[in-house]
């Protein structure tokens, strides 16, 4: 995210001086047009014109930045709606995310979570509200283990490859509850509690949990967080839209109503 950032401050500079060059271009042509004879500057003359006439004119510096902002966040959108649309199939529909709420569904959300966040904790609760209340609602859980840190146990990973392995014993939505509304407070001990309140086969755990094929499917979780751009947990993808960090039970709502409604009404192309 933080590249992202740097990467559209430098679009976003490019962009300003080609306002800038272009209202430069205007200002001369203005000039030429009114001396009835064409006008011919160095750089130095036209820096001298553009500082003069911003000089002049301040009120277009804030325009133009506001303008550039605008293009900028549609641009943004439109690729993240590209992104999404050309995952649709990864964030919906993987063939190994679990699946809470009802199966069949006409409206998905997709939450990239890690057990230790302390903001998925939090949205946690709204989740299960939107599930008992909304009984055409479709729920995706995509492992996204990114609070662990190098040299530091890796309790986030562990918890997620023990949420897959709870999964296989049928105990998912068990070991979910459980584990998520630890948030920060979640260590390798009390993994180890949950586990055994759940009764869960210790050996077919460990055997699970070290499968290449849970490996991998966490792995394929990161690669298509990291291909839309998606950083921080708790991340939802809802239809085309896209909401960071535990903003609330109305948003959610508000963004699966917003989804249904465009499903049912699809704009023309």
């Amino acid at each position: 995210m933080l590249n992202r950032k740097f990467k559209n401050t430098n679009i976003f500079m490019t962009s300003l001086q080609i306002l800038l060059l272009v209202l430069t271009f205007g200002y001369v042509s203005h000039l030429s047009a009114q001396e009835n004879k064409p006008t011919t500057l160095n750089k130095s003359e036209i820096e001298s014109i553009v500082r003069a006439y911003i000089l002049g004119h301040p009120e277009i510096i804030p325009e133009a930045i506001e303008i550039l902002q605008d293009r900028e966040r549609m641009a943004e959108q439109e690729a993240l709606k590209f992104a999404i649309s050309s995952k649709k199939h990864l964030i919906e529909n993987d063939g190994f995310s679990m699946v809470g709420g009802n199966p069949n569904g006409d409206v998905t959300i997709t939450e990239f979570y890690d057990y230790r966040c302390p903001f998925c904790s939090r949205s946690h609760a709204d989740v299960l509200r939107l599930i008992e209340e909304d009984k055409n609602l479709r729920v995706v859980y995509k492992q996204f283990p990114v609070k662990d840190r190098p040299g530091e146990p890796q309790i986030s990973l562990k918890a997620s490859q023990m949420a897959v392995s709870a999964n296989r014993q049928g105990k998912f939505k068990e070991f979910h509850h459980m584990a998520i509304m630890e948030g920060t407070g979640l260590t390798d001990l009390k993994l180890r509690v949950i586990a055994k309140n759940l009764d869960l086969d210790k050996e077919q755990l460990k055997t699970d949990m070290e499968d290449p094929e849970v490996i991998d499917q966490i792995r394929k979780n990161m690669m298509l967080a990291r291909d839309l751009g998606i950083t921080g947990t708790p991340t939802f993808v809802i239809g085309n839209e896209v909401i960071v960090g535990a903003r609330g039970y109305d948003l959610l709502k508000q963004t699966i109503d917003r989804t249904r409604k465009s499903q049912k009404n699809p704009k023309p192309n």
